[in-house]
């Protein structure tokens, strides 16, 4: 199952959003679903053009692939990134776009839970097997992660309680 990221870039006024804002909207279309979110991010200090190019940084292939596609040439991007606003912009998106692709998988994963424990009902036998190593696999990862993580826990606390004693 693919699954499409679609980011849509509103730059007209809003009545909801302040001046020099602009709203980014991100849809997943998951096997058929589309699942949505909008993030705003100030754009105060930039150019129409720098925040025209902004889409096309975000997850470019290579720098020089997003230059083109921006129609900007790698001068023009490297001095922009020594612009703050323009660097705190791009950052804030490819986070929000971070973010919005991790709330994506969260959503299919019990329709990839789901799909795994069917499998293991498979009649081929190699695809019982690979589902089954898949399960044990995950399930072991999942384990391990919590046991560290309550190992962890331990080692703070005991750190705050030395640190108290002092």
């Amino acid at each position: 199952m693919n699954a499409t990221v679609l980011i849509t870039l509103h730059l007209k006024n809003c009545p909801n959003r302040q001046r020099g804002e602009i709203v980014f909207s991100f849809f997943w279309i998951w096997g058929g679903s589309i699942m949505g979110e909008q993030k705003q991010t100030k754009m105060d200090g930039l150019s129409r053009k720098q925040i025209s190019a902004l889409p096309h940084f975000i997850a470019p292939k290579s720098i020089e692939v997003g230059c083109r596609a921006a129609k900007i040439s790698k001068s023009t991007f490297y001095e922009w990134l020594q612009d703050n606003a323009f660097k705190v912009a791009l950052d804030t998106l490819r986070t929000q776009t971070i973010t919005g692709a991790i709330d994506c998988l969260k959503a299919g994963i019990v329709g990839a839970v789901e799909k795994l424990l069917t499998l293991l009902n498979s009649k081929d036998e190699s695809i019982r097997l690979r589902a089954s190593q898949t399960a044990i696999d995950y399930y072991l990862k999942i384990v391990t992660a919590a046991q560290f993580e309550t190992r962890l826990a331990l080692l703070e606390e005991t750190l705050k309680t030395k640190e108290a004693l002092k």
